[in-house]
């Protein structure tokens, strides 16, 4: 499956295989609480949630979604500084490399002088094709989060269309 998505660019299995290291690693590892959770009232009446088993092969039998623990968040304080001090706006454009191989115009560099960043059209459909041109050119890369969650995105459309035309649409005249 995966290499008929990415046949041609070994960038884009690199980025597939981070992608899916990345969240098989955050979603197997255990989640440690500083404190117990906290227990409903006992004045608030509680309503138990069923999740059906039908149809499901890895659920024996209902299960009671609080019991199970699904969905749990324990909220987790963090701090930040008033100020960031890692550069300061306007930015200076001969500070910024490559800028002449952007392909950026006039308008463009001065919202990135002002900005710090520019958002422009490109020719590129697909992430990979612009950061397969990128690494063949041996420039330096910055691969963004939405890229990433783009390829996860396709890998999942990809899974879920296999499964509705293999399995799902056997089940329908059953229905």
């Amino acid at each position: 499956m995966c290499r008929t998505l990415f046949r041609r660019s070994d960038l884009g299995r690199y980025l597939l295989a981070a992608t899916l290291t990345v969240v098989l690693m955050v979603g197997c590892m255990p989640q440690e609480t500083g404190s117990p959770s906290p227990q409903p009232s006992p004045s608030a009446p509680t309503v138990p949630t069923r999740v059906p088993s039908s149809g499901i092969s890895f659920m024996a039998s209902a299960v009671l979604v609080g019991e199970a623990g699904f969905g749990e968040y324990v909220p987790v304080g963090a701090t930040l500084p008033q100020r960031h001090e890692g550069y300061t706006l306007p930015l200076s454009l001969d500070d910024v490399p490559d800028l002449d191989l952007s392909g950026l115009g006039p308008p463009q560099q001065e919202l990135l002088e002002q900005n710090g960043f520019v958002v422009a059209p490109s020719e590129y459909r697909e992430f990979y094709t612009l950061y397969q041109g990128v690494h063949n050119q041996q420039r330096p890369l910055f691969v963004t989060t939405d890229s990433v969650l783009h390829v996860y995105h396709l890998l999942f459309d990809k899974v879920l269309r296999t499964a509705e035309e293999e399995h799902f649409n056997a089940d329908l005249p059953r229905l």
